[in-house]
């Protein structure tokens, strides 16, 4: 009766008869009696790395959360906030201690309701959830949050939490509306001027056309040629008296079109006329039938800010006339 019982307890290391050395846990309940002997003691050891391990793992998993750049949310099956990050304090200015105990509905009350229910439905079926929420600071302002919703899982598959991992895209999509903004901007901008170059191009060929229409009037001979000597312009006369065809004409070498002796008596003219001089002059030619007619020549430089471009060609048929 006059005993009293006394508790030990300490940590050690075994080493277990395969030669590995594990750290153990031991307890241990004495009996002492009166005059000091122990009269019995009970004990127990307990293997404690595997503990040690998981409080470890657990740490380091603590640790991983709480500096997370994005918010990490836990909430009890009806949404009461049981733990907050540091990130969340951060982001949203609120304390942990002004979110715990609150349900979350509070951080995302200007969010359309048709969201939350999308959310709530699919918690209800163990699905997780992924959105966009608006969610509020503590300074009235609000941010838009990318968030990720789970269920938190017991051994026997029934949900006992909800994790949510929150991310800050207010800056994203404003960057992405900027964007989109200067995209829409430029595609307006690009079919204005799409629109203005269509415009101008079909004013062009209505201009092209009409001086062409008049061009091909004219009974003389209207050409031009460019400085490599390549006809670029032909005049419906000038078409008849080579007797050749539009896609046979322009492009055509001159020397190849007169022959080599007649673009011989007239290559000193075109040399002058590319050397900015105007020339007149008379030349018999033969047509495309063979029969032999007179022009009247005229090569009119085609000069622009200074430099010659080529030179225009007028020829009149004045055969009846000499002939007269």
């Amino acid at each position: 009766a006059a005993a009293t019982a006394t508790l030990f307890e300490c940590d050690f290391r075994l080493r277990r008869h395969d030669g590995v050395y594990r750290w153990f846990r031991t307890r241990a309940l004495s009996q002492i009696e009166a005059s000091g002997q122990i009269r019995k003691w009970i004990g127990s050891s307990t293997d404690i790395d595997d503990d040690r391990a998981r409080e470890n793992q657990l740490r380091t998993l603590s640790l991983a959360v709480d500096q997370s750049p994005a918010m990490v949310i836990i909430t009890d099956l009806a949404g009461t906030i049981e733990y907050v990050n540091r990130a969340f304090e951060t982001i949203t200015g609120f304390a942990a201690a002004e979110a715990v105990g609150r349900n979350a509905d509070f951080l995302n009350a200007r969010t359309d309701p048709a969201i939350r229910d999308a959310l709530w439905a699919a918690l209800g079926r163990g699905e997780r959830w992924q959105g966009e929420f608006i969610n509020r600071r503590a300074d009235g302002s609000a941010f838009v949050a990318r968030a990720v919703i789970s269920p938190v899982l017991q051994g026997d598959g029934t949900p006992s939490h909800y994790l949510a991992i929150e991310e800050d895209v207010s800056e994203q999509k404003r960057l992405a509306e900027e964007l989109d903004h200067y995209r829409r901007n430029l595609e307006s901008q690009v079919a204005e001027r799409t629109a203005a170059l269509q415009a101008a191009n079909r004013n062009l060929a209505d201009q092209e056309h009409f001086l062409r229409t008049i061009a091909d009037a004219v009974p003389g001979l209207i050409g031009y040629w460019d400085t490599d000597l390549r006809c670029r312009f032909a005049n419906a006369a000038y078409l008849d008296w080579f007797g050749r065809r539009p896609e046979e004409l322009l492009g055509v070498y001159m020397p190849e079109l007169l022959g080599a002796a007649l673009f011989a008596h007239n290559e000193p003219m075109v040399r002058a006329a590319l050397g900015g001089t105007a020339q007149k002059f008379e030349r018999m030619f033969l047509r495309h039938d063979g029969s032999e007619a007179y022009g009247k020549v005229e090569y009119i430089p085609h000069v622009v800010a200074g430099a010659v471009r080529g030179f225009h060609v007028l020829v009149v048929d004045v055969t009846e006339l000499r002939q007269a």
